[in-house]
């Protein structure tokens, strides 16, 4: 296998819900900087990713994603 397919996320899609929790991730690794649309409730929200269920990412959706770096 050459070096970067190492670094390359499987060619298949993981349904995932939205890791954050309202002020903070669910993992507690991450508090928000600012309010989101679920408010301090856990977001309902779903969606595809390579990223797998068992990787240590945090993952967020677009929206909640977009709140934390704008």
């Amino acid at each position: 296998m050459p070096a970067c397919q190492k670094y390359q996320n499987p060619a298949k899609l993981f349904e995932r819900q939205c890791q954050c929790a309202g002020l903070q991730s669910k993992n507690q690794v991450w508090y928000n900087k600012s309010s989101h649309s679920h408010g301090d409730n856990p977001c309902p929200n779903t969606f595809q990713t390579t990223y797998s269920p068992d990787r240590p990412e945090t993952i967020y959706c677009q929206e909640c994603y977009s709140k934390e770096v704008e």
